[in-house]
């Protein structure tokens, strides 16, 4: 996705040879569903600080809890 908006942004915007359009290819996260993603591993290996800080409930399950319905997808973004 990322490599094919930058290539649209280039034909959009009449770029020539001369001008660079960089692109960061993010990969899926597949490889730290065991580490990263997982608040035990985190823990275990001094990131504690970090998994309290972050852990937030998801936007789905703040709804199954009873959030306000004004709630949107980026409020838990500024916290």
């Amino acid at each position: 996705m990322a490599v094919a908006s930058a290539i649209k942004y280039a034909l959009a915007n009449d770029l020539d040879e001369n001008q660079i359009v960089v692109v960061l290819a993010p990969d899926s996260g597949r490889s730290y569903l065991e580490k990263i993603f997982n608040d035990d591993w985190m823990r275990a290996n001094g990131y504690g600080d970090i998994v309290e800080r972050t852990s937030k409930p998801s936007l789905a399950e703040q709804y199954l809890n009873g959030a306000p319905s004004d709630e949107g997808a980026g409020d838990g973004l500024h916290n």
